[in-house]
Parts: structure tokens; C-alpha cells; sequence
């Protein structure tokens, strides 16, 4: 699907999550499903997190994982933190709040990450998960959070998902997602 998954996904038996922990794995070739993670405790000291993969993904992780120790998510967080700079692990969002206000979520580092987030994140007070759910808004304009989404039950009658905004995001979300009555995940 793209990303690095952990644990068991991490595995020799599973092609390196199908492939997508190769980069990860020649930056930590110790780091992987059974390993003891040498060299990422190395390169991030102090950095205790349940999924070092997770760590320079792409994505910007909130909590434990953007903080010093984690060098910001290995990178992953520093343009949201230069936008929010004090909404980081131990942080209280200030500026977020400032910014945003009303929106009140777990993890602000979702807001206007490029993916539509679901619940709270997709409404007004969070200006529709910081513009990302747009166009899934635009196509499905009453599936938002504590609306009914009787458009989307009218595209995918019979797919019963808890978050509709995955279904054609552009992943492959697996389970009820990938099902005929959901498209195939809209196609993903």
C-alpha cells in the first residue's frame, strides 16, 4: 500500500511488507520483525516509540513520535511544526488552537497533511480536515461529519464502512473497504 507497516508486515515470509519497508530497512537493516533496532537507537537516542517505521514515512506522526528524541518524526513533522511550532509531543497547540479555533482533535498533525481525514476532523470547524477532504466533499457533499452521507450510500449501496472518506483516497484500505459493495475501495 505504500507505507511501512511493523511487526509481522516487517518479515522476510511477508517480502518486506510487500516491499514497501525496503527504504526503511536499508536505513535500519536491524529494525525489523525479530530484530533488535541497534541501529535506529543510534541514529534516534531517547526515541521510544512502538513503531520505529513510522519514523521519516512520509507522514507526520503526532505524540511520542514528533519530539526531539524522534527528530521530529524523522523529519516527517518539521513543516507542520513551523506552522504550529508548539504542537509537538509535550506541547499544548496554542497556535493550532489560534489558528483553528473550535477544532478540537486528537491529532492536529492530520489537519492539512494531503488525506482526508473522517469525524470531526471533516467539518466546518476544522475546515474540512485543513482543505484535504474538499474534494471527497465536493463528490459526497453531505458525508461529513454529523451529516448522513445518503450520496455515498446512493454510489455504494450495501457498503457499510465506518469512514467513508477512505473508500478512493488513492490507498488501498484491505477488510470491508475492499469489497464489491465498496468498489473495491473506490477503485483503490
Amino acid at each position: 500500500d505504500g507505507k511501512c507497516d511493523h511487526d509481522v508486515y516487517n518479515s522476510v515470509e511477508c517480502d518486506w511488507d510487500g516491499g514497501d519497508c525496503i527504504k526503511f530497512n536499508k536505513k535500519y537493516p536491524d529494525c525489523h520483525s525479530g530484530a533488535d533496532c541497534a541501529s535506529f537507537n543510534t541514529a534516534f537516542p531517547g526515541c521510544t516509540v512502538k513503531y520505529p517505521s513510522l519514523i521519516g514515512d512520509g507522514f507526520c506522526t503526532h505524540f511520542d513520535y514528533n519530539s526531539k528524541e524522534c527528530g521530529w518524526d524523522g523529519g516527517d513533522c518539521i513543516e507542520f511544526n513551523s506552522k504550529y511550532p508548539d504542537c509537538h509531543s509535550g506541547g499544548n497547540c496554542a497556535s493550532f488552537n489560534d489558528t483553528i479555533p473550535g477544532c478540537k482533535v486528537a491529532n492536529p498533525s492530520l489537519i492539512g497533511d494531503g488525506k482526508c481525514d473522517h469525524d470531526v476532523y471533516n467539518s466546518v470547524e476544522c475546515d474540512w480536515d485543513g482543505g484535504d477532504c474538499i474534494k471527497f466533499n465536493k463528490k459526497y457533499p453531505d458525508c461529513h461529519s454529523g451529516a448522513d452521507c445518503a450520496s455515498f450510500n446512493t454510489a455504494f449501496p450495501g457498503c457499510t464502512v465506518k469512514y467513508p472518506s477512505l473508500i478512493g483516497d488513492g490507498f488501498c484500505t484491505h477488510f470491508d473497504y475492499n469489497s464489491k459493495e465498496c468498489g473495491w475501495d473506490g477503485g483503490d
